[in-house]
């Protein structure tokens, strides 16, 4: 098992060279890439679980294959992968592979949250605010953002800011809120920019101040965020006369 998890590695270094070189020289690119892609796929069908995963997770996002990247994943998950039953629980709320079971989804992912999987923790947390094969419950979607938030997970710490900024599950504290969210911001998430730089055009928490406001919209905008753009064009911001990172970081007192 130790010869495959490192030859597991070697793959994932040759498709990550791959990708990264594609610009330099695609036909070099190509071939580290599907070397990896094979030893990944080899390793997969000798019941590697890690591997079954990552193999489920191109087949999902790059050759478009949802019932495939289902399948591997089921396999990942009965060979005790805990990425593999996230990932199949996802499945059965998307509906992604054509079968949808909301209530399954919940109990599994329920399982995986109470043992301290955080992206179940999130995805958990969601189900309780929207009624998602569950009964809506707000202070359970805030106990679990809470959990994850606190294991460092950053989309879990901005989640946890927009309970704080609208009273979902907890009372409003602006004040908690903009320090989720800058804490979110520091670990590179970008929906924490654009929501502290609304809280700074409005005076929310903190003092009103446009500029920092605008900063925030702008390292939003490079990170690539759709709505941090939109603000910056709205108010008159030419993203490309900043050719720098813009990373605006705040003490909360």
């Amino acid at each position: 098992m130790e010869e495959k998890s490192i030859l597991f590695k070697k793959a994932c270094m040759l498709i990550e060279e791959g990708e990264q070189e594609e610009h330099i020289n695609a036909h070099e690119a190509q071939l580290k890439y599907q070397q990896g892609f094979d030893i990944i796929k080899r390793l997969a069908e000798e019941g590697l679980p890690k591997a079954q995963v990552y193999m489920g997770d191109i087949l999902f996002h790059q050759l478009k294959n949802p019932e495939q990247a289902l399948a591997y994943f089921n396999a990942a998950a009965k060979g005790g992968s805990v990425e593999g039953l996230y990932r199949v629980a996802l499945f059965l709320n998307k509906g992604w592979a054509g079968i949808e079971d909301k209530a399954l989804s919940f109990d599994m992912m329920k399982g995986l949250a109470d043992k301290g999987y955080d992206l179940a923790q999130i995805d958990l947390a969601l189900c309780y605010l929207n009624g998602d094969g569950c009964e809506k419950n707000e202070i359970l979607a805030f106990d679990y953002f809470k959990l994850a938030a606190e294991q460092g997970n950053p989309v879990a710490q901005n989640d946890l800011g927009l309970c704080f900024m609208h009273g979902e599950g907890t009372e409003v504290n602006y004040h908690n809120a903009f320090y989720c969210f800058n804490t979110a911001a520091k670990n590179q998430n970008s929906e924490a920019y654009y929501n502290m730089g609304v809280m700074f055009m409005n005076g929310l928490g903190v003092e009103q101040n446009m500029e920092y406001g605008a900063n925030c919209f702008i390292a939003g905008a490079q990170m690539n965020n759709e709505k941090c753009i939109k603000v910056a064009q709205d108010i008159g911001i030419n993203l490309n006369d900043y050719s720098e990172q813009v990373r605006p970081s705040f003490t909360i007192h």
